[in-house]
This record gives structure tokens, C-alpha cells and sequence, in this order.
């Protein structure tokens, strides 16, 4: 079973049949972000998505894995409706990091099967 990682760009590949990679999200944190911090620096933060390398052998697999890291990204990055983030800013905000998030991944789980073929 792979598993990705919602986190700086890393990725290693353990077995041709396990494996694991991490896709890359840094949020800059703001005085209203986070005003108990003393320094708003950039917070990373991260979930682990596991799949199996056969779900890559379907179109229908894929749409599945990178559904599941979109979830895993919206989790992290938080709410990307205005009412739920509480501010169009913010909502809009999370909604750059997602996709943001979802492409570095999909960019890393690509990068993986090319990893996995090689070998």
C-alpha cells in the first residue's frame, strides 16, 4: 500500500508494490491567522493518503486516488466556502492552497510512477 503525505515535496518508493510520497503545502501564517504566534512564519502541516499501485492501472482508479488526496488537501488547507472559512479572503485563500496542494501531489504521485518504472 502507498501512502501519501500531505507535506514538503519528498518521495521514496519502498517496493514496486509499496510505496510512499509526500505532497508539498506551506501556508504563511498572518497576525489574523495566528495572532499568538510571536513569529508568523510559514506552518506546514500534513496527512498521510494511502492507495495501492493497482489503483493507478484504471482511468477509474486515478480518479479515486486523486480524489482522495483533493479531500486530504481540503482537510489541511480548511474550508473553501466564504460562509464556512468566515471571510471571502480566507475562503479564497484555502481554495489557492488546495489546488495548489492537489497539483504538487498529483506532480509527486506522478513523479513516483515514473520512480516505479524505472527501477
Amino acid at each position: 500500500m502507498k501512502t501519501a503525505t500531505l507535506f514538503s515535496g519528498m518521495s521514496t518508493a519502498a517496493t514496486a508494490l509499496a510505496a510512499s510520497f509526500a505532497i508539498g503545502l506551506s501556508m504563511q501564517a498572518s497576525a489574523e491567522d495566528a495572532p499568538d504566534q510571536a513569529n508568523p512564519a510559514a506552518i506546514t502541516e500534513s496527512l498521510r493518503v494511502s492507495y495501492v499501485q493497482a489503483d493507478l492501472a484504471t482511468a477509474e482508479g486515478r480518479a479515486a486516488v486523486q480524489a482522495r488526496i483533493r479531500q486530504a488537501a481540503e482537510q489541511v488547507c480548511g474550508p473553501t466556502g466564504y460562509r464556512e472559512a468566515g471571510s471571502p479572503a480566507l475562503a479564497s485563500h484555502n481554495r489557492q492552497c488546495v489546488a495548489q496542494a492537489t497539483a504538487e501531489a498529483m506532480e509527486q504521485l506522478a513523479d513516483t510512477q515514473v520512480a516505479t518504472l524505472s527501477r
